[in-house]
């Protein structure tokens, strides 16, 4: 009777251990999403700010454009290719490249084909045009790029009708 009642005992320490240890592990759980969640926020921020400065740079270049009273056409290309160059970089800065894509081989994993052109200049198979850039993040694919795809030209039967189809009578 006393053995019972001292497993008794152990077996209510156990069991509030236990409850102690679930709850621990809940409060964890908890914290570790709310760490998450607030980490991805941060994260965010620190990108949106680099993309406001683009924004910043863009508001200039049109103040500037129209105090100018638009006529220097150079200085505010000029502009744009700055603003595109520090875009660029701030792409850089977080592994982001562009996907080559023209004059390559199609590539399903990393082009998406809208439409196919026939041409006698390029191999069938080859990415003509590139609609719109693809961009990988390391080496995951952030986008595919959009692109007109080269097919064999249309055959065409020769004039002199010796085409093996019997052109004749």
């Amino acid at each position: 009777e006393q053995r019972a009642a001292v497993l008794e005992t152990e077996k209510a320490e156990i069991k509030d251990r236990m409850l102690r240890i679930a709850a621990e592990f809940d409060n964890y759980k908890k914290r570790t999403r709310k760490d998450m969640a607030e980490h991805e926020t941060k994260v965010r921020e620190m990108v949106l700010r680099e993309f406001l400065e683009i924004a910043d740079n863009l508001e200039r270049a049109i103040a500037s454009w129209k105090l100018g009273g638009g006529e220097d056409i150079k200085s505010v290309q000029d502009g744009v290719e700055l603003v595109l160059r520090l875009f660029k970089s701030k792409l850089e800065r977080y592994s982001v490249t562009a996907i080559e894509a023209k004059g390559q081989p199609f590539d399903p994993r990393v082009h998406d084909a809208i439409s196919q052109s026939p041409s006698t200049e390029v191999t069938p198979g080859t990415v003509l045009h590139e609609l719109q850039k693809g961009y990988r993040v390391g080496e995951r694919l952030l986008r595919p790029a959009i692109v007109v795809v080269a097919s064999a030209p249309p055959a065409t039967s020769p004039a002199t009708g010796n085409d093996g189809q019997g052109a004749g009578t």
